[in-house]
């Protein structure tokens, strides 16, 4: 071995394929600072030179300061070589597709707008205007849920839809917005995961628990013992819940129910219950306990209710924004890339994917493990 055998770097061979292999489709993985820059660069020139026209090459970055990158080094390389086809590479470097996914995705919806149903000449906001045109959309949509405090459907808000928000801390501005946030950045998967049906009238039913509680309250209990508190506050409590007359004061008081009751298995001293039985002790436990788990299925309910009027209220705002932003001729990033997505990976558009296939030769795609479903079938 000589010594400059011993200068290579033991993945060497590995290196020279990503520069030279062009008729592969290779995997390159690699830490930072290894060098997955210089042999990108290394491969676009090689393709080039190969035959492969510049505007033939999609090189796809995770971000606009990569993309940057890339052109900036591309264009020096070309710049060091005199051959024609360099120089006609260099001269067509401006009008290559290389840039981040959504630049990718601009490029292709621009060339077939009416195919996917867009208008012409469509504009795209940037993540400040995205982000303004939400906020004043939002705050419509809060002015029109806040209106009418009894309106036809839950779907339009009013008193229900306020009260069941402020149930466990779960607000209208804040929770329920965070929630159309996430739609908004997946509105791809709203129609296929959310159900946006009207939800229909919330009725909640608490005469069951309000009986079984009473029940418990008029179980003799040994004086001293530790049940006698627990059976009377349960009885308190559940008077306090009979008269409730609003869905947020039978909520609260449903809570103050259950945090009456606890845990109820602690409570009782069987020394106290040898008089009465204790048979007697165990059973009032066992009820006390059936009360606590009779209480949670109503708030589950109360919560799954919530969660179906919430995803409907925020899936058809987002969708409706959605309808909004092409009737306008804009689109947002996440336009671009479910469009994008749409028009190439979906459908009987053969000869569009036919098309872009002829006329993207290869595609290399940068920083991979960041790329998600959306890009990958756009890739693909």
């Amino acid at each position: 071995m000589t010594d400059a055998d011993t200068t290579l770097p033991p993945d060497a061979h590995d290196r020279e394929r990503t520069r030279t292999d062009l008729t592969s489709t290779l995997f390159v993985e690699a830490g930072a600072g290894a060098g997955k820059t210089s042999s990108l660069v290394d491969r676009v020139v090689n393709l080039v030179e190969s035959g492969v026209d510049i505007t033939a090459i999609a090189a796809i970055t995770f971000t606009e300061k990569a993309a940057a990158e890339l052109r900036v080094r591309l264009r020096d390389a070309f710049s060091q070589r005199t051959d024609e086809t360099a120089r006609r590479a260099l001269d067509d470097l401006d009008h290559a597709p290389i840039g981040t996914l959504h630049a990718f995705a601009r490029r292709i919806l621009n060339d077939f707008p009416i195919d996917d149903g867009l208008p012409p000449g469509f504009g795209v906001l940037d993540e400040l205007d995205s982000n303004l045109r939400f906020d004043d959309e939002w705050s419509d949509l809060l002015d029109q849920l806040l209106r009418d405090p009894d309106p036809a459907t839950p779907l339009d808000g009013g008193r229900t839809l306020v009260e069941l928000c402020n149930f466990e801390n779960f607000g209208v501005d804040k929770d329920l917005k965070k929630v159309a946030l996430d739609f908004r950045y997946n509105w791809d998967l709203i129609e296929p995961l959310v159900d946006l049906s009207d939800p229909g009238p919330f009725v909640i039913a608490t005469g069951a628990v309000v009986a079984a509680a009473r029940d418990i309250a008029q179980t003799p209990v040994p004086s001293g013992d530790t049940q006698e508190q627990l059976v009377t506050k349960i009885g308190l409590a559940a008077d306090e819940l009979a008269d409730a007359v609003q869905l947020s004061a039978q909520l609260d008081q449903l809570l103050a129910l259950s945090k009456a009751v606890g845990k109820p298995m602690r409570k009782g001293s069987k020394a106290n219950w040898k008089t009465l039985g204790e048979d007697r002790l165990h059973d009032l436990r066992a009820r006390e306990q059936q009360l606590v788990d009779d209480i949670e299925a109503v708030l589950q309910r109360v919560r799954a209710y919530r969660k179906r009027l919430a995803g409907a209220i925020a899936g058809r705002f987002v969708l409706d924004s959605v309808r909004g932003r092409i009737e306008a001729g804009v689109l947002d990033f996440h336009d671009l890339r479910v469009h994008a997505r749409r028009l190439v990976a979906t459908g009987d558009n053969v000869e569009i994917r036919r098309a872009l296939h002829e006329r993207y030769a290869r595609v290399l795609l940068d920083e991979f493990q960041d790329t998600d479903p959306i890009q990958l079938e756009i890739a693909v």
